[in-house]
């Protein structure tokens, strides 16, 4: 993910430049990404507007409901200065760019039997799993593309 401009911690994925051309530097503010002792909410209050990343990628849409709620509240309504995504399709009200709609109940059953056959398994080699999921895309929340 780092060699696409994308890093992700504690629940979020900033991507700057989501748009731009490949050979432009990717730079994280590592603020947004939930490192260290400052708190996701507080970076976002706190940050420029002219350092928002053009796409906010959040691990579920109730994180993305959160960026947008902050920042709404800073006067800065998505997507004119950036976008945001989430993952579980939970909040399609909600003016995000794209989600993932993912089987939830079938997710959580493939979780507890991966985590029970490890329990019984604990020396086997890590094992890769795989659940079909559907990218949602709402092109009416789509950041405009920023020139360079």
């Amino acid at each position: 993910l780092e060699q696409q401009g994308m890093v992700g911690v504690s629940g979020m994925c900033v991507i700057h430049d989501a748009l731009g051309a490949s050979d432009r530097l990717h730079v994280q503010n590592e603020s947004l990404l939930g490192l260290g002792n400052v708190s996701l909410e507080e970076s976002l209050r706190t940050i420029p507007l002219d350092q928002l990343p053009e796409l906010f990628v959040c691990v579920n849409d109730v994180t993305a409901q959160l960026v947008l709620d902050i920042l709404r509240e800073r006067g800065v309504e998505a997507p004119a200065l950036f976008g945001v995504t989430g993952f579980d399709h939970t909040h399609m009200e909600h003016p995000i760019a794209a989600t993932v709609k993912v089987d939830q109940e079938l997710l959580g059953k493939r979780a507890v039997d991966q985590l029970l056959w490890r329990i019984l398994n604990p020396a086997s080699a890590p094992e890769r799993k795989s659940i079909y999921a559907e990218l949602v895309l709402m092109d009416t929340y789509m950041p405009p593309v920023r020139s360079t």
